[in-house]
């Protein structure tokens, strides 16, 4: 299988069947109804805006000539710290049929949108599954799947793409350079593509597993936020089924409020505020030259929509104007007690991980590195963290396991 590294070369990659206590940690399965399936939330990295919605140059795709992009630089706040991300467009290719009957290649640029926004939370509901991690020869978490899964993932969820739109989306995910910095800290941040490795190998035509679809074997690496998350067991449980009913807006708000509910502590707030400026200026939406439609559109389909799919109970609006000019609107954000039944069971959730992982490690601090088991350990610790899961909910007191499998 090879990898594009962005640059138009390739390299061989091996899928390792390595697992780690870490993957294990990261799957979903078990914790929540059949029909309200989990996936997982990586704080800072899936709360920054990294995505262009409905920007005039997000349309902009070039034609004939390359037309460049301009870096998009944002600032906003997460976790009641200030933080600025930059998002690099993707350079790509098409092919123009001419009138003589030839093909030309042209390149143009392009920001990731709500595509590839949908085309990233399949694959990491994907990556969330049972045994969909493995570790790659660099020592990094990867995963394999196809084409057609994420389609069909897609098509479930009520979102139609193409194979060819799929393949698309991840290429644009895998060439987007995403930098996080904090002014606070005076560092340099982070910079990364999305995805930081992308493999597809086509399958052979006649072979038993081909498909008619032009199906393709496909590796991904993850970016270092969420990499960092699987490795330091960080991740939050978060519902797949309302983030994938969502707009572009209110999935990164239901993200943020999920964040918020469960940062808070053991006793989950019943109710989140935030001002619509804050909603456009933290999720990276483009601000609307008509304010008062603008709060409408953020009351009406961003936090509409997370009443209707059973996340919020109501929202309370507080106009706020100077003189007849809007300034700003306040929303307080009643959350359901589905919500907050689901945040109780994330944060029982989170608990048994941070408890069994400290029985394997005998107590000792987390290494920053990916804990190998073999198969075998990898079941015994599904089996104990469903145990402890269980313990926690009913706040008995679990008792110590000595048969948790050792690291290889």
């Amino acid at each position: 299988m090879s990898t594009d590294r962005g640059d138009g070369k390739s390299v061989a990659r091996r899928r390792a069947g390595e697992s780690a206590a870490q993957y294990v940690l990261f799957e979903q399965a078990g914790f929540l109804a059949p029909s309200a399936k989990a996936t997982n939330l990586v704080g800072l990295y899936d709360c920054a805006p990294k995505y262009v919605f409905s920007s005039p140059e997000s349309k902009s795709k070039g034609a004939g000539t390359m037309t460049r992009l301009p870096l998009v630089r944002r600032e906003f706040f997460f976790d009641g710290q200030p933080f600025v991300s930059v998002v690099t467009p993707a350079r790509m290719t098409k092919s123009r049929k001419q009138p003589d009957g030839s093909t030309t290649i042209e390149e143009y640029e392009c920001y990731p949108g709500e595509r590839e926004q949908i085309v990233e939370e399949v694959i990491r509901s994907l990556a969330s599954k049972r045994a969909r991690l493995h570790t790659a020869e660099n020592q990094r978490p990867a995963m394999t799947f196809t084409l057609y899964e994420v389609m069909k993932e897609l098509a479930a969820v009520k979102h139609t793409l193409s194979i060819e739109e799929v393949k698309t989306a991840l290429y644009i995910l895998r060439r987007t350079s995403l930098r996080i910095e904090s002014p606070i800290d005076g560092e340099d941040g982070v910079e990364s593509n999305i995805f930081t490795a992308l493999g597809m190998r086509k399958r052979r035509r006649g072979a038993a597993n081909a498909t008619s679809t032009g199906d393709a074997d496909t590796y991904v690496q993850f970016s270092p936020w969420v990499e960092q998350a699987i490795r330091r067991v960080e991740s939050q449980s978060i519902r797949y089924d309302w983030l994938m009913a969502l707009s572009p807006i209110a999935r990164w708000l239901y993200k943020r409020i999920a964040f918020a509910a469960q940062r808070h502590g053991e006793v989950t707030p019943t109710t989140i505020t935030m001002t619509a400026n804050e909603i456009i200026r933290d999720s990276g939406a483009t601000p609307w030259s008509r304010t008062a439609n603008m709060y409408r559109w953020i009351r009406s389909t961003v936090i509409g929509g997370l009443i209707e799919v059973g996340a919020l109970s109501g929202v309370e609006e507080e106009v706020i104007k100077d003189g007849l000019r809007y300034v700003d609107v306040n929303y307080r954000m009643m959350l359901s007690d589905t919500f907050l039944a689901h945040i109780a069971e994330a944060r029982r959730k989170a608990q048994a991980d941070a408890e069994l992982m400290a029985r394997m490690l005998e107590d000792k601090p987390l290494p920053d590195r990916l804990l190998p088991v073999t198969d075998d350990g990898a079941a015994a610790i599904r089996r104990r963290r469903q145990q402890m899961h269980t313990a926690v909910a009913s706040q008995a007191t679990a008792e110590p396991d000595n048969k948790l499998p050792l690291f290889r």
